[in-house]
């Protein structure tokens, strides 16, 4: 069977090879004609939106972020849009929307609009500054539910996440795919390879009680990208997050064996630390707490001309300095989210809480070359 098409004809004819009949069968013919006709098109029609998995009736989000608010939660979702054919570009939505919890800020928000929203292509989640553990909790379920967003989404935080995801791109059609390539840059440039993805946090329940975050804040109106990155978060549980700077990032990977590979350049060229073990030696000596961390240093030369001589020693010595500045601020906050403290007393037997002054701890180093 096949579709005549007879324009100016009010019926459809239906084209077939049967011999001449009645004029009630010929009514009949057409009325069947016209219904059967119908019923393709109709089936021909929802047959191309599967298979084009109903582009027309899904909003897209390519990210999304959470902010306390007086209600409780207000959720934002960025969405990129086409423009139309000619112009060959794509604009962004940004959308928002508040309620009491996570689950009620979005159902008020799907309920506002006339598609549905479809979070498999989301790569960033924002966590702005003030959420609670709970709420932090909340919103981890939400994205973990059948797996609502990609487990590959970066997560970061930001003072705002609403004013954040309001930046304008200038590389990527929205700042929700640019953010996690502007990331893994700094990983790749820096070595330091701190962040979390969503599958981290779903599939280790410790990751959660205490993870370090980038911590993003929208640039400046003329400067050259619309984001940047200023340090990072320490989300702990049952405490307030700890702000690292950016300069903090090395010394945390350090400690915490989230380094990659460093590849400073010094006067005499370029060096590989492809490694760094540390080691830690505690003792109570006259009444007073001492501590060693030895830092292994393991180089490959980028060409030197002179097995790296001063210049990898004198970058050595201020790589120490970071570390003790940073175990130094971290007792100064009291806190010991790393465990060093408590290994130091583990290996003193000593009692209480450990007090180190500046002149008890020490930061030497040992390079080991290698190739």
């Amino acid at each position: 069977m096949k579709i005549c098409d007879n324009k100016g004809q009010k019926n459809v004819k239906i084209c077939g090879s049967r011999g001449k009949g009645s004029k009630k069968m010929n009514q009949k013919s057409r009325i069947c004609g016209l219904f059967g006709g119908v019923l393709l098109i109709t089936a021909l029609f929802f047959s191309s939106c599967r298979l084009q998995n109903e582009p027309e009736s899904v909003w897209t989000v390519s990210a999304v972020g959470f902010d306390p608010c007086e209600s409780g939660m207000r959720m934002t979702v960025e969405i990129p849009v086409l423009k139309p054919k000619e112009s060959g570009e794509a604009q962004t939505l940004v959308l928002y929307e508040t309620g009491k919890s996570v689950t009620e800020a979005f159902g008020r928000m799907q309920a506002g609009l006339a598609k549905k929203t479809g979070f498999s292509h989301c790569a960033l989640i924002v966590l702005g500054e003030g959420l609670s553990r709970s709420q932090l909790e909340e919103i981890f379920d939400f994205a973990g539910d059948g797996e609502r967003l990609p487990l590959a989404a970066e997560v970061v935080t930001a003072a705002d996440a609403l004013e954040l995801l309001r930046a304008k791109s200038l590389s990527e059609p929205t700042v929700g795919y640019e953010i996690p390539e502007m990331l893994k840059r700094e990983r790749e440039n820096t070595g330091v390879n701190v962040g979390c993805s969503l599958y981290r946090l779903s599939a280790d329940p410790n990751a959660r009680a205490a993870v370090v975050l980038p911590h993003l804040r929208r640039a400046e109106k003329d400067a050259p990208m619309p984001v940047s990155m200023d340090g990072y978060d320490w989300l702990r549980a049952g405490a307030e997050s700890l702000r690292l700077t950016r300069e903090e990032g090395l010394p945390y990977a350090i400690l915490a064996d989230r380094l990659t590979a460093l590849r400073p350049t010094l006067e005499g060229g370029e060096i590989t630390v492809g490694r760094i073990k540390t080691e830690l030696a505690a003792e109570v000596a006259e009444g007073m707490p001492q501590a060693r961390v030895l830092l292994r240093l393991y180089v490959r030369s980028g060409g030197q001309t002179d097995d790296g001589g001063d210049a990898v020693e004198k970058w050595a010595e201020d790589l120490c300095a970071r570390v003790k500045r940073f175990l130094l601020r971290l007792q100064g906050e009291g806190v010991d989210p790393l465990g060093f403290w408590e290994q130091a007393l583990e290996q003193t037997g000593a009692d209480g809480e450990w007090e180190m002054a500046a002149e008890g701890l020490t930061v030497t180093y040992e390079i080991l070359w290698e190739g």
